[in-house]
């Protein structure tokens, strides 16, 4: 009796499994088009219903945006890298088509990738001597800048080692960034154990940049850091 009850429940289910699929399928080539209709109409600019429309679509969204990557036209790698940012960790498994966005020969869309990771979250380690090379691009070392902290912050939040091997070496890439704002930031990261960071504070003490000049000697004060005469400073090389 109990065999066949089974049996009766199975029989009954079989065509809600049956219509279930179905709708799945049928509902995949709909979510496509409506994407990349969506997509068609939205900007680069918030508030966007386009945009809106296409984070309440979650992953659905995914293979247009990614198909719109390989676009031979910039302006749409531009506006699909910037959207797959815009759908924060949804987009996770986008982020090697993203990489390669690093590459890109359009500015626009470079700068977009990098920004993109960021939004997104990675910890990729590979991705850091990259991003360092382009500090010296006044443009693209901020967006750089900004994804090396994120992936620093991301992987010391799941106890990883950390993006360097050594630590006065990566904050000498922010001292000598293209960008004041960027090379400010090697304040707190210089090791104050290491005597070569001795004359990376004196070189920010003297930065070009006014802002830089003035944090530089607020941080210093506020670490209580007394730099040497200039004689001691330079038998130092930076």
């Amino acid at each position: 009796m109990k065999r066949k009850v089974i049996i009766a429940i199975m029989f009954l289910s079989l065509p809600v499994a049956v219509i279930t699929v179905a709708v799945i399928r049928g509902n995949a080539p709909y979510e496509t088009a409506r994407a990349g209709e969506l997509f068609s109409e939205m900007t680069t600019e918030e508030p966007s219903s386009g945009l809106e429309a296409l984070r309440k679509m979650g992953p659905a969204a995914l293979p247009t945006l990614e198909e719109a990557l390989k676009s031979p036209l910039s302006p749409t790698r531009v506006r699909a890298t910037w959207a797959l940012g815009r759908l924060g960790p949804v987009a996770t498994n986008a982020i090697a088509d993203i990489i390669r966005g690093l590459d890109d020969d359009d500015l626009g869309v470079r700068v977009f990738s990098m920004e993109s990771l960021k939004l997104i979250g990675t910890t990729r380690l590979d991705l850091v001597p990259q991003l360092l090379a382009r500090f010296d691009k006044l443009i693209e070392c901020n967006y750089a800048a900004e994804l090396v902290d994120k992936i620093e912050q991301e992987r010391k939040a799941l106890n990883l080692s950390p993006v360097y091997s050594d630590q006065y070496e990566y904050a000498m890439a922010f001292a000598r960034a293209a960008s004041p704002v960027i090379r400010a930031r090697a304040l707190s990261k210089l090791p104050q154990g290491d005597e070569r960071s001795i004359a990376a504070f004196r070189l920010l003490l003297n930065d070009a940049d006014a802002a830089t000049r003035q944090q530089t000697a607020i941080f210093l004060k506020s670490q209580n850091i007394v730099l040497p005469d200039e004689t001691n400073v330079m038998e130092v090389s930076p």
